[in-house]
């Protein structure tokens, strides 16, 4: 992703995504055309969306009968999350999970486009608000910083990061001209709130985010959220992809943008051998 190159039409279809968690038997490569992770769950063999890839690189033109066949011959686990908007409908014996993101659409071919009549009016009051308080949002290539926001933010929430594999992954995605990264500093300097972007052929996506718990993180996200989509409006991108979240309060947080739910599909196909194993190791596998 070289300066002078246009917009990516899948930042997931980048092969950095499939190294950043290992990298599939080259049969499996040249035979399956998503682009999946080949790694171990719990010590099974497994076909998965890549860690910190919302979704897999999905062709425009994929057969996905043919794609399925073939992933239904690769490995004893196989989970495929799909672009949002995207289905295939498969039966048995795959498992099908609806989930959802949320996105934010206008239209920078109106004349009367008005940039600031595109967020809610609370949103833009506490955009002002931060900016009173001493806030600062500026833009970063630092992979140190960005990665010490989202490590925080994610042992907060008690949940794994392998900050070892995340590190190698940052320091290419904060080199491409086609994403933006920022900062939040409190009034006194200090790192509160970092948020990444990729841009892509007609989405921008918030794809990491990482913070420094205080009363004022909220107003640090909507500054951060407000970045992004400025951004997206200057490239002529038309929708803003939130990255989607399993957490209730972060998924109302999203809507009071005024974005709307697009579903989001996973399927996942497990051997009967290895189900009884990953219900108990991993059941949240199987929640749906």
């Amino acid at each position: 992703m070289n300066a002078n190159s246009p917009l990516p039409s899948s930042w997931y279809a980048d092969p950095i995504w499939i190294s950043s968690g290992g990298e599939m038997d080259s049969e499996i490569i040249q035979a399956v055309s998503p682009h999946l992770a080949d790694v171990r769950i719990k010590g099974v063999p497994s076909a998965t969306t890549p860690a910190w890839a919302l979704h897999v690189g999905w062709p425009e033109d994929a057969d996905a009968e043919e794609i399925r066949a073939r992933l239904e011959s690769s490995k004893p686990l196989v989970i495929i999350d799909l672009p949002p908007g995207v289905d295939v409908k498969w039966g048995q014996p795959w498992i099908g999970q609806r989930r959802h993101t949320r996105q934010l659409h206008w239209d920078t071919t109106d004349a009367g486009f008005d940039l600031e009549e595109l967020l809610p009016a609370h949103r833009l009051k506490q955009i002002r608000k931060g900016t009173r308080t001493g806030l600062k949002v500026e833009s970063t290539r630092d992979v140190d910083r960005v990665l010490a926001l989202h490590q925080q933010a994610r042992q907060r929430k008690q949940l794994s990061s392998n900050e070892g594999a995340l590190r190698p992954l940052l320091e290419k995605v904060l080199q491409s001209p086609h994403q933006s990264a920022y900062i939040v500093l409190s009034d006194e300097g200090k790192d509160m709130a970092s948020a990444v972007f990729l841009h892509e052929r007609g989405r921008t996506i918030y794809a990491f985010g990482g913070q420094v718990r205080s009363k004022l993180s909220g107003l640090a996200s909507v500054m951060l959220i407000d970045a992004g989509i400025r951004d997206a409006v200057q490239r002529e991108i038309s929708c803003f992809d939130f990255g989607g979240s399993m957490d209730p309060g972060v998924d109302k947080f999203y809507a009071e943008f005024g974005a709307e739910k697009v579903v989001k599909w996973r399927y996942m196909l497990c051997s009967w051998w290895a189900r009884p194993w990953l219900r108990l190791m991993r059941p949240d596998l199987f929640r749906y």
